[in-house]
């Protein structure tokens, strides 16, 4: 029993273990509103105006109360991590949701049971979703899924029908000031509220004409929530409209709807896969899916008249039809954005649940099969029972490379927001607007924007850990380098003028936490030994050797390695040499490298 639960949980187990490394306290993209509402509050301005106000398309009331809350709760400090620690423990509950329906739907032996919701938590966890699990403001994406999840567990609960109701409309306000997306939950939960406690189809209409009242209120509290979320509601201008989608190429179209579905096997899948072999076998798997439903909605209708069944498989069904409504409102958003944009790790969140859902209406099906009647003949069963056998085998393989890949994804993007904050940090000596552009303010090209919220944040003591003072920077400049803690060695002691760039390199390490430095900030000193920052490098190039300077083996990542190309004219004129200095950003120490360059310049 122990050993069946340690392996339905090891997905979780992976993941968090991910989130906690990976993470990393920045403010990214669209967050920077975030943080402005944040200093908005600080500063005493209306709160409620700021957590109901649109953005982009959305209404995020809660998700913002819930930022607001931790970093009140952080001693007033506005913290990414903590909300993707948050995203997490969502998603903990989603999962244990799942779980508990499973036992309330299919009287499956314990091992069963634990072996579904393994191969749920692989999609439930899935690395795959990286975008979302490092990014605190993806918890929008979370809680519609949680309140779906919840309300269905709710419907199939011994309360009474008013109860379940109530319950299942404050639900439905959550979701819906949670994301735009969220307002699906009226659509999928409806239905379920039909279902609930009623044994066979035959009797919907006859036990839902006594719950007539009860529903027309929940209907009117839905219509209100809706309305209410239109309220002032100002259209993107990114979306794609009904008009342009009907333009489209109809097999743009399908091809964008299928990979949407099959997107959590399909992303790069295998090592080394080019993302136009990933796009295809997105869109095989996801029209395996569709597939899969077909066949599922046939057999499920066969049996709508047997004792028990609409309860078993109504809540399975719901969340497919969740999957498959945010597929086809996606494709019709985004599809101006190009076929390929449905790869998006932030839509695998959507999709999961698709396949987590056809996952148990299988096993349903599976049961009915074995306890309620036979196959015509044996061909069929044996046909059927090589047909699920071999998706799950297809399933497990094609997880274990989406594993693999996602996890890689999520080092990656560790590194480069590190590089990012790392930039942000020592903006009061020199702005990288690259770095900021590509690992803070990606594709909006808000350079200004976030530079003057995190200036906002580090004057109200509302961000660690707050921006590089002078008097840091000097000592850094001016510090002896200890050898018996060593930061990092400039390579390049000469950099020569070539075609107008300098070129320098080198390797750093902050020993502290066994990982690479943050960044890498260069100064050019001139013969008075001024310093002048002038650029801030990556840290990640291989370094082999370093492991023998230092002794790396326990380090969490092996690219020690900086190098960079600098054009002249960012260069002072008067300067003579170049040195380093290690950016930590989690303390917002600087130490300085061990050597110099020398510049040559082309006379």
């Amino acid at each position: 029993m122990i050993l069946c639960f340690l392996v339905a949980i090891a997905p979780a187990i992976l993941l968090g273990n991910a989130v906690l490394n990976y993470s990393v306290d920045l403010i990214f993209a669209d967050e920077w509103s975030i943080g402005l509402g944040f200093i908005h509050l600080l500063q005493g301005k209306p709160i409620f105006e700021e957590l109901i106000a649109q953005q982009n398309d959305s209404r995020l009331f809660f998700p913002k109360l819930l930022f607001f809350g931790l970093a009140a709760l952080n001693n007033f400090q506005y913290n990414t991590f903590n909300n993707c620690i948050l995203i997490f423990l969502v998603a903990c509950f989603i999962s244990i949701n799942i779980f508990v329906l499973s036992r309330l739907t299919l009287p499956l032996r314990f091992w069963q049971q634990f072996l579904l919701f393994a191969i749920a938590n692989l999609f439930i966890f899935s690395p795959m979703q990286w975008e979302n699990w490092n990014w605190g403001i993806q918890l929008i994406v979370f809680i519609p899924i949680a309140c779906i999840t919840s309300a269905l567990v709710i419907t199939q609960l011994r309360l009474d029908f008013s109860a379940i109701s109530l319950i299942t409309a404050l639900l439905g306000t959550l979701s819906t000031f949670s994301y735009a997306n969220g307002m699906l939950f009226w659509v999928i939960i409806f239905p379920a509220l039909l279902a609930a406690k009623v044994p066979t189809v035959k009797q919907l209409k006859q036990i839902n004409v006594t719950r007539w009242k009860i529903l027309s209120l929940w209907l009117l509290y839905a219509a209100l929530n809706i309305g209410y979320f239109f309220y002032n509601y100002k259209k993107t201008g990114y979306h794609t409209n009904l008009l342009e989608v009907l333009k489209k190429n109809p097999a743009d179209v399908i091809h964008y709807f299928l990979a949407f579905l099959g997107a959590p096997l399909g992303t790069e899948s295998f090592v080394g896969a080019p993302l136009k072999q990933g796009w295809f076998i997105a869109q095989v798997m996801g029209a395996v899916l569709l597939g899969c439903y077909v066949w599922i909605g046939i057999a499920v209708w066969r049996r709508r008249n047997n004792i028990g069944w609409l309860q078993v498989v109504y809540p399975w069904l719901c969340i497919g039809f969740y999957t498959l409504l945010s597929a086809v409102l996606t494709t019709m958003g985004r599809i101006g954005l190009g076929v390929t944009q449905s790869l998006s790790s932030r839509y695998n969140t959507f999709s999961a649940y698709g396949w987590i859902a056809a996952l148990y209406l299988v096993a349903a099906l599976w049961l009915s099969y074995q306890t309620v009647e036979s196959f015509r003949t044996k061909r069929s069963k044996q046909f059927f029972r090589i047909a699920t056998v071999g998706l799950l085998i297809t399933l497990l393989v094609l997880q274990f490379f989406s594993w693999n890949y996602g996890l890689r994804i999520m080092k990656v993007r560790h590194r480069e927001r590190l590089y990012g904050k790392a930039c942000l940090l020592a903006q009061n000596f020199f702005v990288e607007a690259d770095c900021i552009n590509a690992y803070a303010s990606p594709g909006f090209n808000i350079n200004p924007v976030a530079l003057s919220i995190s200036q906002q944040l580090d004057r109200l003591k509302a961000w660690k850990p707050g921006l590089i003072t002078a008097q840091e920077f000097n000592e850094a400049v001016s510090s002896q380098v200890s050898d018996s803690t060593l930061y990092g060695y400039i390579d390049t002691a000469t950099s020569q003028d070539a075609g107008g760039f300098f070129k320098f390199g080198g390797w750093s390490v902050l020993p502290e936490y066994k990982y690479p430095a943050h960044g890498v900030m260069l100064l050019a000193l001139n013969a008075q030994g001024t310093p002048t920052p002038f650029a801030i490098a990556p840290v990640n190039k291989k370094r082999p050797d370093v492991k023998q300077v230092v002794g790396t083996s326990e380090y969490r990542s092996q690219r020690f390695g900086w190098e960079m190309n600098v054009p002249k004219a960012r260069i002072p004129a008067d300067a003579t040499q170049v040195i380093a200095l290690a950016i930590d950003t989690h303390t917002g120490n600087l130490h300085r490298l061990l050597g110099s360059s020398q510049l040559k310049r082309s006379t």
